[in-house]
């Protein structure tokens, strides 16, 4: 007739959430400008077909190479914008909502004769 079961709390107990080893922006920089100049420097003109495969290559590289940096917990995301230079100015804006202790952003340009390139990095920890 009524049987009832018994309920039994369960408490969780979490690690803590603080990043152990936190991106130094150095190297961040350093491996996402020896990435856009290994892409970007051979190029004499802006061909707008390649330099849409080369934006999602670059992206890629860059991503790959913060990965390696074995900093766990962290959601990496890469734009990368590339575009012709004929002496135009440019204005990159990004919003983003974050903890400005642990999560980081990382910029990077490259310019030549005919081409521009900027490269945006967001670091953002996952509590």
């Amino acid at each position: 007739m009524g049987n009832k079961m018994a309920t039994k709390k369960v408490v969780a107990t979490l690690p803590n959430t603080a990043p152990a080893k936190p991106f130094k922006i150095s190297e961040v920089k350093n491996a996402m400008k020896e990435a856009l100049r290994t892409h970007l420097q051979s190029e004499k003109g802006y061909k707008q077909d390649e330099m849409a495969k080369k934006c999602k290559t670059i992206a890629e590289e860059v991503r790959k190479l913060l990965r390696n940096m074995n900093k766990p917990r962290y959601k990496i995301v890469v734009q990368v914008t590339i575009g012709h230079n004929i002496g135009q100015g440019v204005r990159i804006g990004a919003k983003c909502l974050w903890d400005s202790k642990n999560d980081h952003y990382v910029s990077e340009t490259f310019v030549s004769e005919n081409i521009y390139a900027v490269a945006t990095a967001f670091l953002v920890y996952l509590y």
